[in-house]
C-alpha cells in the first residue's frame, strides 16, 4: 500500500521533495491558455511517450511537461522521439526555488464536459463554472465535476435512404471502411456494455446526481464502472453520491482506490483529506499530507489545528455554535451571531461565522445569512481565501447587479495579492456567464457581457461563442465565420464549436466544406441531422429559386426522410409541388401544415389550390373557418377571399381592417340616380321618353346579407298625339272619346333582399308603376349564380313604351288594355377551357301578357367566346358574340289586343364584343362595354285587332338588315370617404329603334370608404 501511494503521489510532491536537494530537468512540450486542450494533447503523446505526463498551471496557462529526472541526458531519448513524432519538444531547467502544483496524466484522461451546452444554433446556455475553495470547518468544497458529454447511437436508417454525409464519408474513407471496428468484433454473445451505452449511463449518472436523485444515479455509476473507458469517472461519481447519502466510509474506500491510480489527483485528493478530517482520522489524513509540499502541507495542517480546535472545544464560542449546529437550532445560531457580534467585527474565528451563514442559507434564512457574510467582509479584509468564499456564497444570494458591483468594488482595491486577484477575476467572470445564462444570444445585452469577458481573458471560449453566436443570430456570418473558425482551430475536439462554425459556412453558401467538417466531426447524431437537413434546405431554397423544381423536390424528400415532420421541409415541398401543379399532392401538406402553425400564408395557399382543383365549396367552407378565428391575419385572408368572389360585404364584415378596400361597405349608404331615357318611335305612340328620380337606401346586416329599398317617380311622355290617332278600337270607328295618354307621373317601389355565399342568392320584389291607366301587378326577379352558372326566375314589366310599360285608355271606348309582363326563366353558363379564355351560353323563355293583351311566347339564346387581358390595371374583355330571338307573334302596334313592343319572328346579330372596367374596390370606378355588328330581323303580319274572331285587316309585316351596336359607359368617382359622384349613359340601337339614356349617380356612405363596387350587373354584356 506504501508504494502505491509513493508511487501515486510523486509528482505532486517530487519538485517541492528535489527543490531541498538538486535541481529538476523536464521535456517542455507545449502551454494552452485552456486545460482542455492541454488534455487533448496529453493523450495524443501517451500513446508515444511510456512516461508520466503532467499539467502545471502556471499563471494563466497550463504547460504540458513529461520526463521529470534530475539526469537531463536521461530525457534526450524521449526528446527524440517527440520529434521524430512531430512535436516541438524542448528541455527545460527547473531551479530548485519552483514549486510544481501539477495534474498528474497516465494514460488516457477522460474529457471533462464543455462549459458551453449547445441546444439550437443561437440557443445556447452555459453551465455554471467550478468553484473555487472556500473557508469552511473542512476545507475545500467538496462538488464534483460535470459529468463528460455522450455520444448517441445512430438510428437505423430506412431501407434506400441515402444522404449527403454518406456520399461524403464513402468518397473519404473508401468503400466498405469501418469507422469503428470494434463494434463489429463478435463477442461470442457476451454482455460486455458499449462505450456508447457506458458513456449514457455516465451522462444519466451526473444529471441524478445534480436532481439530488443519489440512488437512481448509483445504479448508473455502476453500469458505466464495467467499461473500461468510463470505470474511473463512475467511481468518483458514487463516491460523490455516497457522499450525498452520508454514506461516507464507503466515499473514503473509492477516493483511496481513485488515488491509487492517480486518477484526477487535484480533485481526488482534497476530498479524501476533506472527508478523513471530518471523520476525525487525523493520523490517516496526515499519512497523506506529508507526501505534498511544504506550502501545501502547511495549509492543510493548519485546517487540521482548526477542526480539533473546534471539535476539543476549546473555544466556548465554537461550542456553542456547534451545538445549535447539531440541533438545528436557527434561531440559536442568529442570536449567537448577535451575542459574539463583538469577535465577527474583530474577524475572530471567522470560519464558526461562515459556517452559520453556510447552515441559515441552506435553511432559507437568506437575509440573516446575507448579513454575516457581508459582515465578514467588512471585518476580514485581508483575509484572501475567507473573503473568495464569501463572495461565491453571496453570489447565490445577490441579483446579478448587485453581486456584479460588489465584484467591481473588490477588484478596485489596492494591494491585492496576486492570487487572490486571479480568484476575484474568476469569480467576476463567473458572474457574467451565470448572467448570460439566462439572455437569449441575439440580445445586445449578451454580446456586451462577452465582451467585458474578454477584457479580463480574451481567450475565453465561452465568451467567444457567445460573440459567434451572436454575430449568426444578427446575419453578421462573416464575423461568426471568423470566431468559430478560431475556436475550432483551438478546439478541434470540441463539437459545439464545430457545430458554430459548420453553420456559419452553411449561410455563407459554402455547403461542400460544411458537409466535409460533418463528416470529420464527432457531432452526435441529433444534431448531425438537424445540420444535414439545413444543407437540403438551403439548396433545395436555391434551386426552388431557379425554378428547377424537380431536383429541389428530391432534396427535400430526402431531408424529410431523415425527418418526416420537420415543418420548414414540408412548407418547401409542398410550395415545389404547388409551383409545379402538382395541386393534388400540395394540397394535404398544407392542410397539415396549417393545422401545427395557423399560418396565413399556408391558409392563402390552400384557398389558391381549392380553386385550382375546382373545389370551391371546400374553399368557402375552409375560409369560413378561418374567419371564425381571433387571428386578424387569418381574417384579412378569408376577408380578401371573398372580395375576390363578389362578396363585398361579406368580406367587409369579416376583415374590419381601415385599410382594407373594402372597408365599410358593409355599412348603410343612400344613393341618388336622376336619368333621362330616350327611346325612338312615333311621336305620341311608339315614342318613349322616361326622366326619372329613384332613391336606393341600402341596409347590410349580418353576415353577407344585404336589403334595398328603393323608390322612384318617372316622368313619362309620348310626344304629341296625332288627331285621330290609329290607336285602340279605331278600327270601328265612331266619334273619339277621349284623348289619347301621352304623357304622366308613375311610381315604383322595390324592396331587393340578397344573400352572398357558396351560391349568391337575391330576391326582388315590386310592383308594376302606380298611377298607371291600368292597375298594378307584382313583379319580382329570383337570382341564383356562382362564378360559372345563373339561374333567373322573374317577371318584369316592359318598358318599350307607354302602353307597354303602365297601359292605356282606348280613346275609342271606356276600355283599358296594356300594361304588359315578361314572365319566365333565364340560365347562363361560363365555361374556362384554358386560363384567361372563356365560352358563355345564355339561354330564356319568356311568356309575355298583360290586360286586354293577347298572349305571346318567346325564346332567345346568345353564345359567345373571348378572352380576358389585364392592361395597365384594367379588366379587358375581348370577344365575339351570336344571338338570336323568336317570338311567336308580333305585337309590336297600339291597336287594342296589342302590346307596344319589339316582337321579331327572326332576330339574329353577330359580332365582336369588348369590354374595359378597373377592378373593384377602387376609389374611382370605370366600366365601358360595347357590342358592335351585323344586325337581322324579321315580323310577321299582324291583325289589326288580335283579340276578335272576325278579320278586319292587318298589319304588314317587314325585313331589315344592317348594322346594330350597344354602347354603355359609367365611371363613379368618391370625393370624399362618404361621398362618391358619378354618371353613366348608353346607346343601343340592336332593334328597330333606338335608345339613348343618360344619368348621374350620387351616393351618401354612413361611414367612411376606402373603395366602392358597382351598382350594376357584374356581367359584362347582356344582350336581348
Amino acid at each position: 500500500m506504501k508504494v502505491l501511494l509513493v508511487l501515486l503521489l510523486t509528482l505532486t510532491t517530487s519538485f517541492a521533495a528535489l527543490a531541498e536537494t538538486q535541481n529538476i530537468y523536464t521535456i517542455q512540450i507545449a502551454s494552452f491558455t485552456d486545460l482542455e486542450s492541454a488534455k487533448s494533447l496529453a493523450e495524443q503523446v501517451s500513446e508515444i511517450l511510456p512516461t508520466t505526463l503532467s499539467i502545471k498551471k502556471s499563471g494563466d496557462k497550463y504547460v504540458l511537461r513529461a520526463g521529470e529526472s534530475s539526469d537531463k541526458e536521461a530525457l534526450v531519448p524521449y526528446i527524440q522521439s517527440l520529434k521524430e513524432a512531430g512535436y516541438n519538444a524542448s528541455l527545460l531547467y527547473l531551479p530548485s526555488t519552483e514549486g510544481l502544483t501539477v495534474l498528474v496524466i497516465q494514460s488516457r484522461v477522460s474529457k471533462e464536459p464543455v462549459s458551453v451546452e449547445k441546444q439550437n444554433p443561437g440557443t445556447l446556455k452555459l453551465s455554471q463554472a467550478p468553484q473555487p475553495a472556500e473557508m469552511r470547518e473542512g476545507g475545500s468544497k467538496q462538488e464534483p465535476p460535470e459529468g463528460p458529454g455522450h455520444e448517441k447511437l445512430e438510428p437505423d436508417k430506412k431501407e434506400g435512404q441515402t444522404n449527403l454525409l454518406d456520399i461524403k464519408k464513402v468518397e473519404q474513407q473508401g468503400t466498405g471502411s469501418i469507422k469503428n471496428p470494434e463494434q463489429h468484433l463478435d463477442t461470442g454473445g457476451a454482455s460486455k456494455p458499449s462505450r456508447v451505452d457506458a458513456e449514457q449511463n455516465l451522462h444519466r449518472g451526473w444529471k441524478g446526481y445534480k436532481a439530488a436523485k443519489c440512488n437512481e444515479a448509483i445504479e448508473f455509476f455502476k453500469e458505466a464502472e464495467n467499461h473500461p473507458d468510463t470505470s474511473l469517472e463512475a467511481k468518483m461519481g458514487l463516491a460523490y453520491c455516497y457522499i450525498k447519502l452520508n454514506e461516507k466510509e464507503q466515499a473514503v474506500l473509492i477516493f483511496q482506490e481513485l488515488l491509487e491510480k492517480q486518477y484526477l489527483v487535484e480533485q481526488t485528493l482534497p476530498s479524501l483529506l476533506n472527508l478523513l478530517i471530518e471523520q476525525r482520522q487525523y493520523e490517516k489524513a496526515n499519512l497523506y499530507i506529508s507526501k505534498l509540499s511544504n506550502r501545501e502541507k502547511k495549509e492543510w495542517e493548519k485546517k487540521i489545528k482548526e477542526r480539533r480546535s473546534y471539535r476539543s472545544g476549546q473555544s466556548s464560542m465554537s461550542r456553542e455554535f456547534k451545538k445549535a449546529e447539531e440541533s438545528n437550532d436557527l434561531s440559536g445560531l442568529i442570536n449567537l451571531t448577535t451575542k459574539y457580534q463583538g469577535r465577527l467585527n474583530r474577524c475572530i474565528e471567522p470560519g464558526v461565522f461562515f459556517k452559520a451563514g453556510e447552515i441559515l442559507n441552506s435553511e432559507g434564512k437568506k437575509q440573516e445569512a446575507r448579513q454575516i457574510y457581508y459582515d465578514l467582509l467588512s471585518a476580514c479584509r485581508n483575509k484572501w481565501d475567507l473573503r473568495v468564499g464569501v463572495l461565491y456564497e453571496l453570489k447565490s444570494l445577490l441579483e446579478y447587479y448587485e453581486i456584479n458591483m460588489l465584484v467591481n468594488e473588490e477588484m478596485k482595491r489596492d494591494g491585492l495579492p496576486n492570487r487572490y486577484k486571479q480568484q476575484i477575476t474568476e469569480l467576476k467572470i463567473n458572474v457574467l456567464k451565470e448572467r448570460i445564462a439566462g439572455i437569449s444570444y441575439g440580445n445586445e445585452e449578451a454580446s456586451t457581457l462577452a465582451d467585458e469577458i474578454l477584457a479580463l481573458n480574451p481567450q475565453d471560449p465561452d465568451a467567444l461563442l457567445v460573440k459567434g453566436w451572436h454575430n449568426y443570430n444578427t446575419d453578421n456570418y462573416e464575423g461568426a465565420l471568423e470566431i468559430f473558425s478560431k475556436l475550432h482551430e483551438a478546439y478541434p475536439a470540441n463539437s459545439d464549436f464545430t457545430v458554430g462554425l459548420i453553420y456559419a459556412l452553411i449561410e455563407l453558401n459554402e455547403e461542400d466544406e460544411a458537409l466535409s467538417l460533418l463528416a470529420e466531426s464527432g457531432i452526435e447524431n441529433g444534431e448531425r441531422q438537424k445540420i444535414e437537413i439545413k444543407i437540403y434546405l438551403k439548396r433545395g431554397n436555391k434551386l426552388y429559386e431557379e425554378e428547377n423544381y424537380t431536383e429541389a423536390q428530391e432534396l427535400l424528400e430526402q431531408a424529410l426522410l431523415i425527418d418526416p415532420e420537420n415543418q420548414d421541409a414540408r412548407t418547401m415541398l409542398a410550395w415545389i409541388l404547388y409551383n409545379q401543379n402538382k395541386f393534388n399532392q400540395a394540397l394535404p401538406l398544407f392542410l397539415a401544415l396549417f393545422e401545427k402553425t395557423q399560418d396565413s400564408t399556408i391558409a392563402q395557399a390552400i384557398l389558391n389550390t381549392y380553386e385550382q382543383l375546382g373545389k370551391r365549396k371546400d374553399a368557402f367552407k375552409f375560409s369560413y373557418e378561418i374567419a371564425g378565428t381571433s387571428d386578424e391575419s387569418l381574417k384579412e385572408v378569408s376577408g380578401e377571399y371573398f372580395a375576390a368572389n363578389n362578396m363585398p360585404v361579406t368580406a367587409s364584415q369579416i376583415n374590419s381592417n381601415p385599410q382594407a378596400p373594402y372597408h365599410n361597405i358593409n355599412k348603410p349608404s343612400f344613393e341618388f340616380n336622376p336619368l333621362f331615357r330616350h327611346k325612338s318611335g312615333d311621336s305620341g305612340v311608339s315614342e318613349l321618353n322616361d326622366l326619372a328620380f329613384p332613391v336606393v337606401f341600402s341596409y347590410p346586416y349580418r353576415l353577407g346579407n344585404d336589403i334595398r329599398f328603393s323608390f322612384a317617380s318617372h316622368r313619362l311622355y309620348a310626344g304629341d298625339a296625332p288627331s285621330s290617332p290609329f290607336v285602340g278600337t279605331a278600327p270601328d270607328g265612331g266619334p273619339q272619346e277621349r284623348d289619347l295618354i301621352t304623357s304622366l307621373w308613375v311610381f315604383t317601389p322595390e324592396i331587393n333582399f340578397e344573400r352572398e355565399g357558396y351560391i349568391n342568392y337575391s330576391v326582388e320584389l315590386g310592383v308594376t308603376p302606380l298611377n298607371g291607366p291600368v292597375y298594378p301587378l307584382p313583379t319580382f326577379s329570383i337570382d341564383a349564380k356562382q362564378n360559372r352558372w345563373r339561374l333567373n326566375i322573374h317577371q318584369e314589366s316592359v318598358e318599350e313604351s307607354i302602353l307597354s310599360y303602365v297601359g292605356l285608355e282606348d280613346p275609342y271606348s271606356s276600355r283599358e288594355w296594356g300594361r304588359v309582363l315578361r314572365t319566365g326563366a333565364e340560365g347562363e353558363l361560363t365555361l374556362v377551357p384554358l386560363p384567361q379564355y372563356w365560352f358563355s351560353i345564355i339561354g330564356g323563355y319568356d311568356y309575355y301578357w298583360g290586360n286586354n293583351v293577347e298572349g305571346n311566347n318567346a325564346v332567345y339564346g346568345t353564345v359567345s367566346a373571348g378572352r380576358t387581358f389585364n392592361i395597365y390595371e384594367l379588366d379587358v374583355s375581348l370577344g365575339l358574340f351570336f344571338t338570336s330571338e323568336h317570338y311567336e307573334r308580333n305585337s309590336n302596334f297600339f291597336t287594342f289586343g296589342h302590346g307596344g313592343y319589339f316582337s321579331p319572328d327572326v332576330f339574329i346579330m353577330t359580332g365582336p364584343i369588348l369590354g374595359i372596367a378597373t377592378p373593384p374596390y377602387k376609389s374611382f370606378w370605370f366600366s365601358a362595354q360595347g357590342t358592335v355588328g351585323y344586325l337581322y330581323y324579321r315580323t310577321d303580319d299582324s291583325p289589326f285587332l288580335p283579340l276578335r274572331n272576325q278579320s278586319e285587316g292587318e298589319f304588314e309585316g317587314e325585313t331589315a338588315s344592317r348594322l346594330g351596336f350597344d354602347l354603355n359607359i359609367e365611371a363613379l368617382k368618391l370625393l370624399t370617404p362618404q361621398i362618391a359622384l358619378g354618371a353613366f349613359g348608353d346607346i343601343n340601337r340592336s332593334a328597330d329603334f333606338t335608345e339613348l339614356s343618360v344619368g348621374l349617380t350620387l351616393r351618401y356612405y354612413l361611414f367612411p370608404r376606402v373603395g366602392m363596387v358597382s351598382s350594376k350587373s357584374d356581367d359584362l354584356w347582356e344582350l336581348r
